[in-house]
């Protein structure tokens, strides 16, 4: 029994390892939030999350296509996403949403990076390493320490000392918190939200979607 158990563990790690090396696409949008003028690259993200809510509408609406999809690349969707919008386009919603909140380049690539590795060492480090789950939720705290820490580290290394280090942490902490999953909202929107957030906050920066009117 415990043999079977870890076998399903086991299948169950090399699906997510899968997941997440799709999930490292998004540095694809690291990238153009980097090295694109801001107001082109939210023209560009508006094009793309519009063309992907088409494309899952397509994909919901017509079961043959959906039954292909799944049959061929069912290992990049989640069981619940069978029937309801994929991870693909909460994140553009996610990286549409950081590119308008934050302003300064730095601090909006990273709180895309906390989306990126940080949501990707949470889920992988959880699956691996197991242990207590937070209560009502099936996430580990393993995963979260994993999450908090892969956050801390690359905040810390693109940030500071421009940034203040606690705001840093304090940041990181957000982002391990809401992506417990305690609020009904995708990880990769959720994520990326509650980080620019908390740099709105913490680092008194002013949203940038101000300055386009």
């Amino acid at each position: 029994m415990d043999s079977g158990v870890d076998d399903m563990a086991d299948e169950n790690l090399i699906s997510e390892i899968k997941r997440k090396m799709f999930h490292l696409l998004g540095l694809l949008y690291v990238a153009g939030l980097y090295f694109l003028p801001r107001k082109l690259f939210i023209g560009i993200m508006l094009g793309v999350l519009a063309a992907e809510i088409l494309f899952e509408l397509c994909r919901l609406k017509v079961p043959s296509f959906n039954d292909w999809l799944q049959n061929n690349y069912g290992g990049l969707f989640r069981q619940e996403e069978k029937n309801q919008f994929s991870g693909v386009v909460w994140m553009a919603g996610g990286v549409l949403i950081t590119a308008l909140l934050i302003g300064p380049v730095l601090p909006a690539v990273t709180a895309l990076l906390f989306l990126i590795l940080g949501d990707s060492a949470a889920s992988l480090v959880g699956k691996r390493v197991r242990g207590i789950r937070w209560p009502n939720s099936p996430k580990t705290l393993s995963g979260s320490l994993g999450c908090f820490l892969v956050c801390c580290g690359a905040g810390l290394l693109l940030l500071w000392p421009q940034f203040d280090w606690k705001g840093i942490l304090i940041t990181a902490l957000v982002v391990t918190l809401s992506e417990v999953g305690y609020l009904p909202l995708n990880d990769n929107l959720i994520v990326p939200l509650a980080a620019s957030l908390a740099m709105l906050v913490l680092f008194n920066l002013r949203p940038f979607f101000l300055s386009l009117f």
